[in-house]
């Protein structure tokens, strides 16, 4: 299984897993500063199936490899705010340009639902967005002595920019 937010979860260390993004069959790999495909065009034969592009690969990648160019995420500062195998679920944190970016994993395929720490934030009122999908999750208060939560549910992972 793929997934992270920009490229494949497959890594020799777990703070590049920050850098990866989604279920996809063919291959997108993000190795901190660059981004990289695996493909072949035209067809080559069954031996190369699961490595075609097809339409709907092209499509994928570039929502993908648009989003990494646009956020420039490998750009950031990795923030140690979640311990892997410990948080549930699996999370990430990444601060950009006075934004944070968080990233969250559902280890099972059926949907994750319950309240998200947003761990980081200084205390104030932040408006949070799923970058990935562009939906508006509302806003969440963090203040001195009070993690920001957020109650959602989301399938796979899920992707947030949070803007004071």
């Amino acid at each position: 299984m793929f997934r992270g937010f920009c490229s494949l979860r497959v890594s020799t260390t777990r703070r590049r897993r920050h850098l990866e993004h989604t279920n996809l069959s063919g291959a997108i790999r993000t190795i901190y500063k660059f981004v990289g495909t695996k493909f072949v065009w035209p067809e080559m034969g069954a031996k190369f199936k699961p490595v075609n592009l097809t339409s709907q690969k092209e499509a994928h990648w570039k929502k993908w490899i648009g989003l990494y160019n646009e956020k420039m995420l490998s750009k950031g500062e990795f923030l140690d705010l979640y311990t892997y195998g410990y948080d549930s679920p699996e999370a990430y944190a990444i601060e950009k340009d006075g934004k944070m970016y968080y990233a969250f994993f559902a280890d099972t395929s059926a949907a994750w639902k319950g309240e998200l720490q947003l761990r980081g934030l200084e205390p104030g009122t932040y408006h949070v967005l799923d970058y990935a999908e562009n939906r508006d999750l509302g806003t969440v208060e963090a203040s001195a002595d009070k993690t920001a939560r957020l109650k959602t549910e989301f399938k796979d992972h899920l992707l947030l920019e949070v803007t004071k």
